[in-house]
């Protein structure tokens, strides 16, 4: 039997004045449900079989009680409610990771939410995890009050530690430093920043970027960079994913190399063969990213491959680290190609 689910996904006025700087969703989902999937097509049910379901997410999630001064606990309620508003839940048919606390990982479509966790389709068939299954990273990517309650927490850190009182939603997410790190050239057609590192991020309303624009690297956490879009800025305008953009000088052995073991460190690339132009990927990490850092990962290898033969013929084969099938290819003189 095949559940449904439909899911109204909003947030009150409330919220949404008090977050100006998110851009906040209003979603009406329909969600297929659970129940382990049957590969075989005479064990598919009938549509008059369908059961209605409904679970409710959009209901505000409650603070929990942290704190024994009741000024300090109304402070990180506030904070915990305005964080809500940020986050953006998976929607059906999204591919998400979930690594467990036992050291397992689980790829799969996000299906829908149940009352203690959630429900994914993996190569296994249906799979559904608790909350508490979860490593703190995969319940912070996941559910919108681990989401709210670290960021929460955070900014309580931060005021104790600063002793000022922020209120603007850059106090979140953006990093307080506004020093250039790094510039780099944007490199997807056009982008709207996130509000914080991750795709579980609202976008910032408002804000653009455009191919061929520069950007001004003030922080970097997790493959997402904090970006200006002009030098001299007093703020950064959001994040965007680091690969979104490229090095403004990719002759740069040294940068390009120190790059490539970020992707390794990460888990991106599984491993290169400069020799055989050749790069193992991991599968779920490549599906997730943007067209634009796909893109821009793939010519990073191809500079690598080249400069580490000492030629200047920059090219590559990108591969899947765990099936062997080609994935695309990258060549400076004929550009980017997925199968």
């Amino acid at each position: 039997m095949i559940n449904s689910t439909t899911t109204a996904v909003s947030i009150p006025r409330t919220i949404m004045r008090r977050l100006p700087g998110a851009c906040v969703l209003c979603l009406l989902i329909t969600i297929p449900g659970c129940g382990k999937k049957d590969k075989t097509e005479e064990a598919k049910p009938e549509a008059a079989t369908q059961v209605q379901e409904t679970t409710d997410v959009s209901a505000p999630v409650l603070p929990p009680k942290l704190y024994t001064d009741p000024s300090q606990q109304n402070r990180f309620e506030s904070f915990f409610t305005r964080a809500q508003a940020s986050f953006i839940a998976p929607t059906p048919g999204m591919l998400i990771r979930a690594e467990t606390k036992s050291g397992g990982r689980i790829d799969g479509e996000f299906i829908r939410y149940t009352a203690d966790g959630l429900v994914m389709d993996s190569a296994d068939g249906y799979v559904t995890l608790t909350q508490a299954e979860l490593t703190e990273k995969s319940q912070q990517e996941l559910f919108v009050g681990a989401f709210s309650r670290q960021l929460a927490e955070r900014q309580m850190v931060f005021e104790a530690a600063d002793g000022k009182i922020e209120d603007e939603i850059a106090a979140f997410f953006l990093p307080t430093g506004t020093r250039t790190l790094a510039t780099r050239r944007f490199t997807a057609d056009r982008m709207v920043p996130r509000v914080g590192p991750g795709r579980q991020y609202a976008a910032v309303e408002g804000v653009e970027l455009f191919r061929g624009q520069n950007v001004f690297v003030v922080d970097e956490v997790d493959g997402w960079i904090a970006v200006k879009n002009e030098d001299a800025a007093t703020r950064a305008i959001g994040w965007i994913p680091k690969f979104s953009s490229f090095l403004v000088n990719p002759e740069n052995a040294e940068a390009v190399a120190a790059e490539v073991d970020t992707l390794k460190e990460s888990g991106f690339i599984v491993s290169v063969d400069p020799r055989r132009n050749e790069a193992l990927v991991d599968l779920y990490q490549w599906r997730i990213s943007d067209s634009a850092s796909v893109e821009g990962k793939s010519r990073l290898l191809a500079f690598y491959c080249g400069q580490q033969k000492g030629v200047r013929l920059f090219w590559v084969d990108i591969k899947d680290s765990a099936s062997g099938r080609r994935l695309a290819e990258y060549s400076e003189s004929k550009g980017f190609k997925v199968f």
